[in-house]
């Protein structure tokens, strides 16, 4: 007899980090994919059919002309920028990451770090990171003499990229579409499945447990036929370690039928939160718009205490976690998307607490 492990209990009022298991499911999408996942688990599946069958509804989804499923969105990286360096060659597939080496361009600001290098994700699928422009900016005539000898364009979207000055998507896509070369679009948390596809993206790379709310081991790639090919023709050569099974296909398929589905209003949560805040002794707040541009909104906190604030709430029972990239320079964020009105009303509660300490 198995013994079952019982989760400690915490509240994410941070966001859909990786580190916190990505965003809390719905109970009702959590026991449908759960339903689809046991049906794949017990019985044989055809895996080629299955793919295919995902690959279809992942197109349906995004606008795309074809998708594939990966082991996450870091996963992704790697695959797409194999599948721009290799084609669907067998052999060429086979040879890399080492016998590759090609140029893959992204602005300087987007070279990040998002838990891993990106850079890092480059190289495994056989590209030579080049950086163009310089951390005080990047020129359109940086982006197109990077691109002469470039394999493909790495556009990252994500709010770890905080650097102003930064080329918009539009300007890199007609670069490298002038240049004869793919954009990739890192939009690993990004919600709006259909945006980078139609804005003209080559391959566009999501999260699957994320925005999307299924698998935290998921992820998918939408895009142009011959490049989502070419991502596949990687299950030979370095994509076999980031095998995906049934669980993954079936979550991501689950889960994009039910997205458009979703309630989306987090009113309730931002008032609550608002409601137990109010008035607070040596901090303000406000109600803050995401840094990447994506349709959320936040409560800030400002106070020179923030720090300290951050990690009494990480410390408490249960651990509150709230999103804290800018508590050095004294403020913090609690985001509602996971947030229950009662917990948001636990949140501001401990929040209160620790600055009246």
């Amino acid at each position: 007899m198995t013994t079952p492990i019982t989760l400690p209990r915490i509240i994410n009022a941070a966001g859909h980090l990786s580190v916190l298991g990505g965003g809390v499911t719905r109970a009702d999408l959590a026991r449908e994919i759960a339903a689809a996942i046991e049906r794949g688990l017990s019985s044989p599946v055809d895996m080629a059919w299955l793919k295919d069958e995902v690959s279809r509804r992942i197109a349906a989804h995004t606008g795309a002309e074809a998708g594939c499923v990966t082991t996450g969105a870091a996963a992704g990286i790697a695959l797409s920028v194999a599948a721009c360096v290799s084609g669907d060659s067998l052999d060429a597939v086979r040879q890399l990451p080492d016998a590759a080496n090609k140029p893959i361009v992204l602005q300087s600001g987007h070279d990040i770090d998002f838990g891993a290098p990106v850079v890092q994700m480059i190289r495994m699928g056989g590209g030579a990171p080049v950086v163009a422009g310089s951390p005080s900016g990047v020129m359109p005539g940086d982006l197109q003499r990077s691109l002469e000898w470039s394999s493909a364009l790495l556009f990252v979207q994500s709010h770890h990229v905080t650097a102003p000055g930064r080329l918009p998507l539009a300007t890199c896509i007609e670069a490298a579409h002038t240049a004869g070369k793919p954009v990739i679009v890192d939009a690993a948390a990004e919600e709006d499945l259909r945006k980078y596809v139609a804005a003209g993206a080559d391959l566009v790379i999501y999260s699957g447990g994320k925005a999307l709310g299924g698998l935290s081991s998921s992820g998918f790639v939408a895009g142009r036929a011959d490049l989502v090919r070419a991502v596949r023709a990687q299950e030979r050569g370095i994509g076999r370690p980031m095998k995906v099974g049934p669980e993954q296909l079936l979550s991501v398929a689950v889960a994009l039928d039910a997205y458009g589905m979703r309630a989306g209003d987090d009113t309730a949560v931002i008032n609550a939160i608002e409601s137990g805040l109010t008035g607070l002794t040596g901090a303000g707040i406000a109600i803050v718009d995401d840094e990447a541009g994506r349709a959320i909104r936040r409560v800030e906190v400002r106070t020179l205490r923030a720090a300290e604030v951050v990690a009494t709430l990480r410390s408490g029972t249960p651990p509150i976690y709230v999103r804290a990239h800018h508590a050095s320079e004294g403020r913090f964020a609690i985001d509602p998307r996971n947030l229950t009105v009662e917990a948001a009303t636990e949140v501001a509660a401990a929040v209160r607490r620790a600055l009246e300490a």
